[in-house]
């Protein structure tokens, strides 16, 4: 037996891939290990271009969260600020005093 150098996997010598660099033979249990080991530049490559992708929506999650987080504040404090008959739901879609709605309702 023999361990892949890339992933850990432990694989049988005579049923593996295999190569020989600077005289020493190495196995692999896929193609994917192998070329990985034969190229590590191309896979230098993929992984950043994955990390770049994921931080990428990381922040942008983060934006649209602190975004989230404002208008929610907003809202909490127009509610909290404005007395509830300048408050369009509380007036019954009219703007203006709690005596207005008195006096339409009679």
């Amino acid at each position: 037996m023999a361990k892949d150098p890339i992933c850990g996997m432990l694989v049988e010598k005579e049923r593996s891939l295999k190569t020989e660099v600077a005289g020493r033979t190495y196995y692999f249990c896929s193609d994917s290990c192998l070329h990985t080991f034969v190229s590590p530049e191309q896979e230098l490559k993929n992984l950043k271009r994955r990390v770049s992708v994921a931080i990428t929506g990381v922040v942008l999650l983060a934006i649209l969260r602190v975004g989230i987080y404002i208008g929610l504040a907003a809202g909490a404090a127009t509610v909290t600020w404005v007395p509830p008959c300048r408050v369009f739901h509380f007036s019954h879609g009219e703007y203006g005093s709690s005596s207005s709605l008195r006096q339409s309702s009679s």
